[in-house]
């Protein structure tokens, strides 16, 4: 029956339970981000590699769902409840990217803010809207779809993307000479030596 399928539906879970893993995602990173903010020693460090994994592998499981859905987006079957998830689709990938950005040594100046506080706030705004989406639109996947063996090497795969792809960025950073290269463990990194009074701007967090 499977050889019918396109391959890249092949590749993907059942949707309930690609549903179900970017709510665990969304927890997992909500919590690592959350425990970051109050994490500086080097001892810490596994709280922000899971961070980052955690993200990278969020990317392959938001493709899944954005594929999945696209159709319904059409203008003419948009309504308040769609247009909440539109708005979710939107601040998470703005979440994703700006951490994607700020690793490359990214900045954006927004008065007293910078790129590390939006990140931040598109961050804390995702679960708002997943709350709001979930009212209308939360279903737990069957027990046969979740105890699929094929499952289990799908995330496995995703998993380990998302770790091959945070050393990919590790290395392209060293290769590039990015000033994301230079950075702390918590993502902190130098910025305005000999500018005299002109200081940048900062976050505590980092």
């Amino acid at each position: 029956m499977d050889a019918d399928l396109d391959p890249d539906v092949r590749l993907e879970p059942h949707p309930r339970v690609v549903d179900a893993s970017l709510l665990v995602a969304v927890v997992v990173l909500l919590a690592t981000g959350a425990t970051s903010l109050v994490s500086g020693r080097p001892a810490d460090a596994w709280v922000f590699d899971v961070h980052v994994v955690a993200g990278l592998a969020t990317v392959v499981l938001l493709a899944w769902k954005l594929r999945r859905v696209r159709h319904r987006v059409a203008p003419a079957r948009l309504d308040g409840t769609r247009l909440v998830s539109v708005l979710l689709a939107v601040v998470a990938t703005a979440a994703l990217a700006t951490g994607v950005w700020w690793v490359f040594g990214g900045r954006l100046d927004l008065g007293p803010w910078g790129l590390l506080n939006l990140h931040i706030g598109l961050g804390l705004l995702v679960p708002v809207l997943l709350v709001v989406h979930l009212r209308r639109r939360f279903a737990l996947p069957r027990r046969e779809a979740v105890a699929d063996r094929r499952n289990a090497l799908r995330y496995a795969a995703v998993v380990g993307a998302g770790a091959l792809a945070w050393r990919a960025q590790e290395t392209a950073n060293a290769a590039l000479d990015t000033a994301g290269a230079e950075r702390r463990f918590t993502g902190s990194r130098e910025t305005g030596s000999g500018d005299g009074n002109a200081f940048p701007v900062t976050s505590w967090v980092a």
